[in-house]
């Protein structure tokens, strides 16, 4: 039965390969090598996919115990045409597992910059991401396909009615298990609630972290929608979700309610990975 397993794994991986969506052996162990010290880089702490183009690692620190593949770099799932680009002259730092799939853009821009993931944080294909001072992303969170996260204007405007100027860089953060829809625009200063729900398409301009827990944001320039909305993590539940609406008619769904918990805790959460084989 193992030797039966694998040969099915060395299948996947030559087929993998094939698709080009197979982890780069020499740029895993290269990227390891620079970035770690070799007592935790023969742990192979961060894997790097097919397809990704690292110009910069810089300093890479990650919080609690290492182990193989906890950081995942150019992961394909859906696109597989734009290349992963990594260029980090500041400061990367992991305080768990990550994914951050293919396609995506990650750019440090200056020495003293920092990019800070929690842990379970999961970022989608082709986003971009342009740290100026500083970038936080809470645990648990997860940031949608074609989604842009940009904390530096470059250039100045002058308001010529008020003769002033504003900042051209704001740090941004994102609160704890967020859900950051497709095609999201976060700009500098920007701080969301833990539990927030950001619609796709929507921009966020300004800090949000007055907001209760279980915002909706929606819109352009994005603004409250609605309180009381969660991500159903619990992947039971979402299997009998699925299966009720394989009944096309059937368009909304009622979840019987607990006094003894109001905020459907039980309901809603789960044992959360962001590793999905």
């Amino acid at each position: 039965m193992v030797t039966f397993l694998r040969k099915f794994y060395l299948l996947r991986f030559f087929f993998n390969k094939w698709r080009g969506t197979a982890i780069s052996i020499h740029k895993t162990l290269w990227f390891n090598l620079i970035a770690f010290s070799f007592r935790d880089a023969i742990k192979f702490p961060l894997w790097i996919y097919q397809g990704t183009k690292i110009e910069h690692i810089g300093k890479i620190k990650v919080n609690g115990n290492l182990h193989s593949g906890m950081i995942r770099i150019g992961k394909r799932h859906f696109f597989r045409q734009s290349p992963t680009v990594i260029i980090n002259i500041g400061i990367m730092e992991f305080n768990g597992d990550c994914v951050i799939m293919g396609g995506t853009t990650l750019h440090v821009l200056g020495e003293d910059s920092l990019i800070c993931f929690g842990k379970e944080v999961m970022i989608g294909e082709n986003v971009q991401i342009l740290v100026g001072p500083k970038v936080e992303i809470g645990d648990y969170t997860r940031i949608a396909f074609g989604s842009l996260l940009m904390n530096a204007d470059f250039h100045y405007v002058l308001n010529i009615n008020a003769a002033t100027i504003s900042r051209n860089l704001a740090p941004i953060s994102i609160g704890k298990y967020n859900w950051i829809g497709n095609h999201a625009v976060i700009k500098k200063g920007v701080k969301t609630p833990d539990y927030c729900i950001v619609s796709n398409g929507s921009m966020l301009l300004k800090d949000y972290s007055d907001l209760p827990l279980y915002s909706l944001i929606v819109g352009v320039p994005g603004k409250l929608k609605g309180v009381g909305f969660r991500r159903v993590y619990n992947k039971q539940h979402c299997s009998e979700l699925d299966d009720s609406f394989k009944n096309v008619e059937v368009m909304e769904v009622s979840v019987p309610s607990d006094l003894n918990d109001p905020c459907f805790d039980n309901y809603c959460m789960d044992d959360i990975h962001v590793h999905i084989e």
